[in-house]
C-alpha cells in the first residue's frame, strides 16, 4: 500500500491529501477500482483523525482506492477554502485514474458532520462536470433554514455574524438541484450537535430534485460516531458497537449497485 501526503492547495500549506492506494499483486483482482475522498468533521475547526484513517482503512478493504482530505480549518475555512480544496481533489483524482488503478466515473466523496458540508457543497456548489458521482454523509452539517451547529456555520463564514446571503451560501439544501449526485445519508435521531433536521432538510431537498439517495436513521446515539465502535468513539461499550455500526456495509453495497 503506498501512502502519501500531498501538499497541493496554494491557499492553504497546512491543507493536504492523504492516498491511500493498493499495491496490485499479479494474483489478485487489478482491474481499476472505485476511488473514495473522506472529509473529516470537527466544526471547520480541525479535522478528526478519528474520521480519517480508521474510515480510509475500512474502504480499502471493502476494494476501494482512498483518500483524506485535511481541508482548511479555523481561520483558513472560510473564503470556500474547502470547497476549491474538495473540487482541487477530485480533479486530481480523475486526472490521475491510471496511475491511481481507479474508475475516472466512479469518484465518491465521504463527509462526516462539517466534512458532509464540504462533502456536499462539492455536490451543489460546483459545476457539473467537477461534482463527484456519489456522496455519503454521515450526520451532516448541512444548512441554516433550521437549527444548526453554529460553530461550523460561523467558521465557513468567517464570522460569529454572517449575512443573511452568507447564511444562504451555507445552506446547501438551498442549491440541490437535478444534477446534484446520488447521496446515502445517516444520522442519529437524538443527535446534541448537529439536529437530525439537518439531514430531513436534505432528504426533502432530494426528492424534489429527483436525485437518487438513501436515508439511515437511528433512533439515538451521541454525535461523532465515525465508524460506530469503541475505538472510534469512546461513548461506545467496547464489547457492544452502536447499531449504526453497520453503516459501513451498507454505504458500500449502496455505492457499488449505482
Amino acid at each position: 500500500m503506498k501512502i502519501e501526503k500531498l501538499f497541493m492547495f496554494e491557499n492553504d500549506e497546512k491543507a493536504h491529501l492523504i492516498t491511500y492506494i493498493r499495491d496490485n499483486p499479479p494474483e489478485m483482482d487489478n482491474e481499476p477500482r472505485r476511488a473514495i475522498i473522506i472529509c473529516p468533521g470537527g466544526g471547520y475547526q480541525w479535522t478528526s483523525d478519528r474520521e480519517s484513517e480508521p474510515i480510509a482503512l475500512q474502504f480499502l478493504a471493502r476494494g476501494y482506492n482512498v483518500f483524506v482530505l485535511k481541508y482548511s480549518v479555523a481561520d483558513m475555512a472560510k473564503n470556500l477554502n474547502p470547497l476549491r480544496e474538495i473540487e482541487a481533489s477530485i480533479k486530481h483524482v480523475r486526472d490521475n485514474a491510471k496511475a491511481y488503478n481507479i474508475r475516472p466515473d466512479r469518484v465518491f466523496v465521504l463527509g462526516f458532520s462539517a466534512g458532509a458540508h464540504v462533502a456536499l457543497s462539492s455536490g451543489t456548489l460546483l459545476h457539473k462536470e467537477a461534482r463527484p458521482d456519489a456522496m455519503v454523509l454521515c450526520y451532516p452539517v448541512v444548512t441554516a433554514t433550521c437549527e444548526t451547529h453554529l460553530g461550523s456555520m460561523y467558521n465557513f463564514c468567517g464570522t460569529d455574524a454572517p449575512t443573511e446571503e452568507q447564511k444562504e451560501l451555507f445552506s446547501l439544501d438551498l442549491h440541490v438541484d437535478r444534477d446534484t449526485p446520488p447521496a446515502f445519508v445517516w444520522h442519529t435521531e437524538n443527535d446534541p450537535s448537529v439536529p437530525v433536521q439537518n439531514s430531513k432538510n436534505l432528504i426533502s431537498a432530494l426528492k424534489n430534485a429527483g436525485v437518487k439517495h438513501e436515508l439511515l436513521l437511528f433512533p439515538d446515539g451521541p454525535h461523532g460516531l465515525s465508524l460506530a465502535t469503541h475505538e472510534t468513539c469512546k461513548d461506545i461499550p467496547e464489547d457492544e458497537p452502536h447499531p449504526s455500526s453497520v453503516w459501513v456495509d451498507l454505504a458500500d453495497k449502496w455505492l457499488k449497485n449505482l
